[in-house]
């Protein structure tokens, strides 16, 4: 069988993206509590102004600046403490969030006065609007309060309740099977080895927002695989396979989809270390997205391509999930591939310091200390603290 034909990463996960693009998730709608963390389908729109009113913005007491301007002669201004606005100077006590009374323009601390009797006595310096959240100057009637396409934060759902929003559309969970190939796993005769990457990458894929409808194991037999990803491709979003994918005559996964009807190579090979032997098919509309039996290579190739077809497929607005640092030890690139380092984020005293991690074929102890990793583009070398931007591990989007 001949080698594989490399693309390279940018080249593949172009074509992730595009292969994300093909499809759109089911909408549902769901209580906006249980909503947080989804990705909205559907933008929502205000439909009043918020906030409705001139409000506190912390408790306090509620005045007309122009009273703050007349200072006795020792500096200080006297107000009139009562419930309501009246004659002369006066101040209403506000807690934070409460409509301030009519004719009030600034919002004067509790911490900032002395109460002497019925009247409070006020030493510092305002300014007109202070600690008071103007009406609309959060949103106006007819503003996007939330994006299609936008990871929905703990904040938003504040803003949805104001006004009155209880339900939102979000896209349904991309569902993925995971599937890991290699007879070794299967033995019978005691000395089987246990399917532990397969429950890595799909631990990655629930944390990735993912539900995983099955974890199992196929042998090396090219239609017992061929079987199970079609069988897989029926139900799911993403089939991934884990091992049995190589550049020589152990490649399992190429002798599979070959032989499968209407199985569409998007790219099979990257130039990527680790991780050359990644690859893209789509079966039925549906991706199966192929990942080497190395763990740290099928770990960066879940996150280097599986992510941009799950951030796709989910229409993601949101950013990457990116971490500036400073590199503790150095990362040399090599000619022509991309080369991957997973590092392990400590906190210095100058802020983060990003630890590179040992790379090893299947290095278990770099895989379980990682937090995050750096990809060095084709002939760059990055040096001991240099800063760096590396991307978070197991996440879509902040």
């Amino acid at each position: 069988m001949s080698a594989l034909k490399l693309v390279t990463l940018e080249e593949a996960q172009r074509a992730a993206v595009s292969a994300g693009s093909r499809r759109t998730l089911e909408l549902i709608e769901l209580p906006i509590e249980e909503a947080v963390g989804r990705v909205v389908a559907e933008p929502v729109f205000s439909g009043s102004d918020v906030p409705g009113v001139d409000r506190a913005a912390l408790d306090g007491f509620a005045t007309k600046f122009e009273f703050l301007e007349r200072r006795d002669g020792g500096g200080a201004v006297r107000l009139k403490l009562s419930e309501s606005p009246g004659d002369g100077p006066w101040a209403v006590s506000v807690l934070t969030g409460q409509p301030i009374p009519p004719g009030s323009d600034v919002v004067i601390r509790t911490e900032h006065v002395k109460l002497e009797g019925q009247k409070l006595v006020f030493r510092g310096m305002a300014e007109r609007w202070e600690n008071v959240e103007r009406r609309g100057s959060f949103f106006r009637a007819g503003d996007r309060v939330v994006e299609r396409g936008e990871l929905l934060r703990p904040p938003q759902v504040a803003v949805l309740s104001e006004l009155g929003v209880r339900r939102v559309s979000v896209y349904r969970r991309p569902r993925c099977a995971v599937i890991s190939v290699g007879g070794e796993l299967l033995s019978e005769s005691g000395r089987a080895i246990p399917n532990d990457y397969a429950h890595v990458v799909a631990s990655y894929l629930r944390q990735m927002g993912c539900d995983v409808t099955s974890i199992e194991a196929v042998g090396d037999e090219v239609d017992g695989l061929v079987g199970r990803v079609k069988g897989a491709a029926e139900t799911n979003d993403l089939v991934v396979t884990v091992g049995r994918a190589s550049s020589g005559s152990n490649d399992v996964v190429r002798k599979a989809y070959a032989e499968m009807e209407g199985a569409e190579v998007l790219f099979h090979g990257v130039r990527l270390h680790p991780g050359k032997p990644v690859g893209l098919v789509m079966v039925r509309e549906r991706s199966w997205l192929i990942l080497p039996g190395s763990l740290t290579a099928a770990i960066a190739g879940l996150h280097l391509i599986g992510a941009p077809y799950l951030r796709s497929l989910y229409r993601l607005r949101s950013p990457p999930p990116e971490l500036a640092a400073g590199l503790d030890g150095d990362a040399p690139g090599r000619p022509g591939v991309s080369s991957v380092y997973f590092a392990s984020l400590e906190p210095s005293g100058e802020g983060v310091r990003a630890k590179v991690l040992p790379k090893g074929v299947n290095n278990l102890y770099t895989a379980s200390r990682a937090n995050a990793f750096l990809v060095v583009p084709p002939g760059a070398h990055a040096t001991f603290g240099e800063a760096v931007k590396l991307t978070l591990l197991g996440r879509l989007t902040y």
